[in-house]
């Protein structure tokens, strides 16, 4: 039986501050511990007397789990309700720790177990930061895409009571697990404990903020992910229904890429989705469309494998295809005729992107290598690739555009870099290259949208024509063919 949740007995099992080498935010006296500690209690007192009177539990445990994960309706409630008792207490004078900037955002900081960290949620310093990182008692927060070490530390006591609240949004999770993750609220923490993965002392607590809230190719330009020019392009690439895989490595954008392209999928179109990390909420991006959403647990995937195989859905989405067994789902609902697939995948090399997709396969599954090649060069069409810029890891940028092509009678992948960024000078070449295939595709689904997505491409190439060769035969064929018979190296 799941334990129920009570913000009061966290209080009283830890100690309510968290204790930093610097000093308070009243430069001019001394910072009294013990009293802000008074103060904290003081409030949460009165906070519970209040949710006491106005909530039945199961509603007032709902709005605690949302305020702890930062919901903005829920938090701005909380600290409504700590002002007006701070001012009716007269604490208003009292003093509190440099890192908060008020007594109203200490106090609800302290209470609800978010500590130090809170100046990386709320200040608009680190409004574009990715990520905060809680390295034993350290405390980094990232800055222009580098880890910076802050003056306060959090010590192991409030590390556990934080691990603890931020459990509350998955009561079911196995508290001595040795890895936890926790999705809400455009937030994603993942938390590794030093009973079975981290040096003794040295257990780790990461945060990461998703920046993007409105998913449009519009958006993607405003952060130069993208360029302006291409909008018309991606539309019309969008609308013909080709499979697409997005790859990179973590942090490059690829999932908010992915999310921003669905955006524009016809939404009367039934589909799944399938993640192993709850990332995209296709409910709130597409209310209306009819997108049913898996997040299965591993005794899950074989059901949920075989309800995607046996779907009526026009189409799957795949986000984080991490294992063979996502990929190889891929690539047998492709050879059924499902289109406009979209699959993202942690790769970087996309010059070998059949060959590594059907490595994983074969790895997980069984199976030829060689064969799972061709299959998937006969699932995807076309494979975005994503980088973050080394001069600014918060920074980042399609790096190129790749249509797959395979020729039957040659036995021959070869990869057409359609598109190409260019470092030097922070821009994109392209090359006009429309396989044989891909018109045929495209032309039984729209004769219209391919008109459009030809005459795009053919004015990006020659506004910003790409001087070098663009055509790459898939290297691992010929090694495979000349093996004869592809199971392994």
């Amino acid at each position: 039986m799941d334990r129920e949740f009570d913000i009061k007995d966290l209080v009283e099992k830890a100690r309510l501050i968290s204790v930093a080498q610097g000093d308070s935010n009243d430069q001019s006296n001394e910072f009294d511990e013990k009293q802000f500690i008074r103060v904290v209690k003081v409030v949460q007192n009165q906070l519970d007397q209040i949710e006491a009177e106005e909530l039945k539990e199961e509603k007032m445990l709902l709005r605690q789990r949302d305020a702890i994960l930062g919901n903005p309706n829920a938090v701005e409630y909380y600290k409504a309700k700590i002002s007006d008792i701070i001012n009716d207490k007269n604490f208003r004078k009292e003093r509190y720790p440099q890192w908060y900037t008020s007594l109203e955002e200490a106090v609800y900081h302290e209470v609800y177990g978010l500590f130090g960290i809170s100046e990386w949620l709320n200040s608009d310093k680190y409004k574009e930061s990715d990520a905060c990182m809680i390295i034993g008692d350290n405390v980094f927060f990232e800055a222009n895409g580098e880890p910076e070490l802050q003056k306060q530390k959090i010590s192991r006591e409030n590390r556990d009571r934080m691990k603890e609240t931020l459990l509350l949004v998955s009561p079911r999770e196995n508290r001595a697990a040795a890895k936890h993750e926790i999705y809400s609220h455009g937030k994603r923490v993942t938390v590794f404990n030093d009973n079975g993965l981290t040096k003794d002392g040295q257990d780790c607590i990461i945060f990461r903020k998703y920046h993007v809230d409105k998913f449009t190719f519009e958006e993607q330009v405003a952060k130069h992910t993208i360029p302006e020019d291409s909008i018309p392009f991606f539309k019309s690439l969008v609308q013909l229904g080709f499979n697409v895989a997005f790859t990179g490595p973590v942090k490059s954008a690829k999932t908010t890429f992915l999310t921003t392209y669905q955006s524009y999928e016809n939404p009367r179109l039934p589909a799944l989705s399938i993640e192993t990390d709850p990332e995209i909420d296709f409910h709130m991006l597409m209310p209306e469309s009819p997108i049913i959403q898996f997040v299965p647990n591993k005794e899950n995937e074989d059901t949920v494998i075989e309800r995607a195989k046996r779907s009526d859905a026009k189409y799957i989405v795949v986000g984080e295809a991490r294992s063979g067994k996502w990929l190889h789902l891929a690539v047998e609902c492709a050879n059924m005729g499902t289109k406009r697939m979209k699959v993202s995948i942690h790769l970087s090399e996309t010059v070998d992107f059949c060959h590594d997709v059907a490595e994983k396969i074969t790895r997980e599954v069984g199976g030829n290598i060689l064969a799972y090649m061709i299959k998937t060069a006969k699932t995807f069409q076309y494979v975005f690739n994503f980088i973050t810029l080394a001069s600014d890891q918060s920074q980042k940028r399609l790096s190129s555009l790749w249509e797959i092509r395979l020729n039957d009678q040659k036995m021959e992948i070869s990869m057409h870099q359609i598109c190409k960024y260019i470092d030097e000078t922070d821009s994109w070449v392209w090359a006009y290259d429309i396989g044989k295939d891909k018109e045929k595709m495209a032309m039984r689904e729209s004769k219209e949208a391919y008109a459009e997505f030809q005459e795009a491409l053919k004015k990006l190439a020659a506004d910003h024509p790409n001087p070098d060769g663009h055509v790459f035969v898939e290297p691992y064929m010929k090694v495979l063919l000349r093996g004869g018979g592809g199971f392994g190296y």
